[in-house]
C-alpha cells in the first residue's frame, strides 16, 4: 500500500463520483482495506451502512448496503475476508486456524453443498463467535439452541447481561454446526443486510411413513439496522435430504 498510494486515491475519487441520491451518505469516507490480492487490485470503503469494493480503474464500483457492526468481516472477493483490527484469531468451524496476513484471511468457504452456512470461528475481546454466509452481503454472526433451551441460551457458551437483552453468543459446538451446515442451504437469501440469525431447535425426530429424521426450526434474523423476521424450516438429518423445506414465518419465543 505505501508503495501504491495511487490505489487509494483511485477508490475514494470513485466512491465521491457517485452522485446518485441514495448511494452515498454524508459523513466520512473509511479506507478500510488497499492492496493486491491473488493478483487483483482491491480496495474497500465504507460510509455509514455501506461498504464498496473497488477494483481498478475503468472497473465499476460494487456498493452494497451492510449495516454499521465494525466487527462484522468484510468479503474482498476469492474467498477472502477482510477481520476487524481487534479479532485476535480466526479458524475453520471447530477446525483447523486460519492463517490470517495484513487481517486478510486465506481463501476459505462453507463446506457445504450449496456453498452457504458455517465460515469461521472467530475471536475478539467479547470470546469467540461464529460467522457464517447465508447468501447475503456479508457474513452473519450465527447462534443455535436446542430444544427446551431458553431464549437468551445458545450454544457454545455466551456473556452478556441478563434481563432480557440477547446475549453474545459463543463458537457453535458440534450440534449446533452440523444444524446450521443443513439449515443455511433451506433458508431463503435474506433480503435485507443481517447482523444475527439464531437457529431454535423445537423438535427433532422421524417423520411418520418412513419420511426419515427431521429438525423442526425456527430461525430468528435480525437485520442490521433494526428489526428481526423469523423464518420456520424442516430441516432434514441427510443433507441432500427431500424433507427439508423452508415453511414460512415463525416466532422463535414459542
Amino acid at each position: 500500500l505505501a508503495a501504491d498510494r495511487a490505489l487509494p486515491r483511485s477508490a475514494l475519487a470513485a466512491w465521491a463520483a457517485l452522485r446518485e441520491p441514495g448511494r452515498v451518505r454524508r459523513g466520512a469516507t473509511q479506507l478500510l482495506y488497499a492492496g493486491h490480492l491473488d493478483g487483483r487490485t482491491v480496495a474497500v470503503l465504507r460510509n455509514g451502512d455501506r461498504v464498496a469494493r473497488y477494483s481498478g480503474p475503468g472497473r465499476p464500483l460494487e456498493v452494497a448496503t451492510t449495516g454499521t457492526d465494525p466487527s462484522a468481516p468484510v468479503a474482498l472477493g476469492g474467498g477472502r475476508y477482510l477481520l476487524a483490527p481487534w479479532d485476535t484469531g480466526a479458524a475453520v468451524p471447530g477446525g483447523d486456524a486460519v492463517r490470517v496476513r495484513g487481517g486478510v484471511t486465506d481463501p476459505l468457504a462453507p463446506r457445504t453443498r450449496c456453498g452457504r452456512g458455517p465460515l469461521l470461528d472467530l475471536t475478539g475481546p467479547d470470546g469467540g463467535r461464529t460467522v457464517g454466509d447465508l447468501g447475503g452481503v456479508r457474513p452473519v454472526v450465527l447462534s443455535y439452541r436446542a430444544s427446551g433451551s431458553s431464549s437468551g441460551a445458545s450454544s457454545g457458551g455466551s456473556s452478556g447481561s441478563s434481563g432480557g437483552a440477547r446475549r453474545t453468543p459463543g463458537r457453535l459446538d458440534g450440534t449446533g454446526l452440523r444444524l446450521w451446515d443443513r439449515l443455511a442451504c433451506v433458508l431463503p437469501q435474506p433480503a435485507r443486510p443481517v447482523d444475527r440469525a439464531d437457529a431454535a431447535d423445537f423438535w427433532s425426530g422421524s417423520v411418520p411413513h418412513g419420511g426419515g429424521a427431521a429438525d423442526w426450526v425456527c430461525a430468528r434474523l435480525d437485520f442490521a439496522g433494526g428489526g428481526s423476521a423469523g423464518q420456520a424450516a424442516l430441516v432434514g438429518h441427510a443433507a441432500d435430504s427431500p424433507l427439508s423445506a423452508a415453511a414460512g414465518g415463525c416466532d422463535d419465543r414459542r
